[in-house]
């Protein structure tokens, strides 16, 4: 079910963010929150205004189903999947690349994933440009290497079948 689930992720984090900003009660909240109103009255305006009703219904769902799939799909690859660690029991560098895969595939991989194909390294230098990333990947790396730290990094499909065999077995011990 889960890929049918994510069709609703965007719909779920817009609502979420609205829901957030109104509870705040910061002046910067209230202008985040009217920013956000704006831009949701202005593309639902601008897409009613030029499809017919049905049309233009059938646009946002597409339009939300698909970003939320693509949002929920650049998550799973990055972080599901991956074993479970006790954050009191290692340090901050054994629990930031052990939570993480990176994906291989070169520029149309990190165009496609928006730099975050590089999540170990972005798990570890949060502050850091993606496009110098990959850059930083070679270092991380000979570092785990010199110090016998597992670096998971596999291609995209391979990514996907490690989340997907992950929650096949959660669902076996479920069951």
């Amino acid at each position: 079910l889960l890929p049918v689930l994510l069709l609703f992720q965007a719909g779920h984090l817009r609502c979420s963010n609205v829901s957030y900003l109104c509870e705040q009660k910061t002046p910067w909240a209230w202008f985040s929150l009217s920013l956000v109103v704006m831009h949701i009255a202005a593309y639902l305006g601008i897409v009613f205004f030029l499809l017919p009703f049905w049309h233009a219904v059938l646009h946002v769902l597409v339009y939300y189903g698909l970003l939320g799939f693509y949002l929920g799909v650049t998550f799973m690859v990055n972080h599901m999947g991956m074993p479970p660690v006790v954050a009191d029991e290692v340090d901050y560098l054994r629990l930031q690349i052990s939570t993480a895969r990176n994906i291989e595939g070169g520029w149309w991989m990190t165009a496609l994933l928006g730099g975050l194909n590089s999540q170990i390294e972005h798990h570890l230098m949060t502050g850091m440009p993606h496009y110098n990333l990959r850059k930083a990947a070679v270092i991380v790396k000979a570092f785990c290497q010199k110090h016998g730290i597992v670096y998971h990094s596999v291609g995209f499909w391979k990514a996907c079948g490690e989340v997907f065999q992950h929650m096949y077995d959660i669902a076996r011990y479920a069951a």
